[in-house]
């Protein structure tokens, strides 16, 4: 299904009060239909959100899930991925529903580095013996390009609705490389035809290295809800994963999931 963008958010901030902490969803992805699974049906979205500081403006990468009536504690997960090209710069991690309801927003970190992201939600739900995995559309692409002059206090955001030709051959892919180890290896952005992770995710490391986290790390398998409360981090957690060669041994560097998230009744 083409991705298509919801806003396009430009101009000066007024004051300092106007800009402190606003967000809006910039770009979003059509939402992808999960259909039923278990005697719930879901759908999510993959989304770019901007927030203005006097400092600069970040974005973040957002998933928003949505049931069709509330559900029980646990039942859904969300890991909101920012991608800067075709690798992974910030996640959540999987992040599950701590309370009844009938959707949630899971934050990636904000980032304010200028570049071009893309975001991509993995979402799984409790199916009543086991967990459902799905990797949703990617969004549009979202280019941000801080502004020197001190009187603007926002930054110049562009959408490009036109994937470009290097993302296209990544969404593209039917299979992923496979390293010595007997481990696949590439961009999270090709599971939207694959169906599947690699077992190895490219990634941006903390030290600004490219390498590849394990997906397991990023997203540990789980059977129950009790073991999905078990460990959803902290609403504002942060936690550390290695960073590896492609040999998914050596290791080079490490990968912080930030993690915020908030109900929606």
């Amino acid at each position: 299904m083409k991705s298509k963008s919801v806003g396009l958010l430009m101009g000066c901030a007024l004051s300092l009060f106007l800009v402190t902490n606003s967000a809006s969803a910039s770009v979003s992805s059509d939402p992808y239909n999960a259909g039923k699974v278990g005697t719930v049906t879901y759908k999510f979205t993959s989304e770019i959100w901007d927030r203005g500081f006097t400092t600069g403006t970040t974005v973040e990468a957002v998933s928003f899930v949505k049931a069709d009536y509330n559900v029980t504690s646990g039942y859904m997960g969300a890991n909101a991925r920012l991608y800067v090209g075709s690798t992974m710069k910030a996640s959540s991690g999987m992040t599950y529903n701590d309370s009844s309801v009938s959707g949630f927003y899971v934050y990636s970190d904000r980032l304010k580095a200028e570049a071009t992201y893309w975001s991509q939600t993995a979402a799984e739900f409790y199916h009543g013996n086991g967990y459902t995995k799905f990797v949703g559309y990617k969004s549009p692409n979202f280019i941000l390009k801080q502004k020197n002059l001190v009187s603007t206090l926002r930054s110049e955001e562009l959408v490009d609705t036109e994937t470009p030709v290097y993302i296209q051959e990544v969404q593209n892919r039917t299979e992923y490389n496979v390293n010595a180890n007997g481990e696949t290896f590439g961009s999270g952005l090709s599971a939207e035809t694959i169906g599947v992770d690699p077992d190895l995710i490219e990634a941006y490391g903390t030290n600004g290295l490219k390498g590849f986290v394990k997906s397991s790390d990023l997203e540990p398998t789980i059977s129950t809800p009790e073991e999905a409360l078990a460990i959803n981090p902290e609403n504002g957690a942060v936690k550390s994963i290695p960073l590896y060669e492609v040999d998914g041994v050596t290791i080079i560097g490490q990968f912080d999931l930030v993690t915020r998230y908030e109900a929606v009744q």
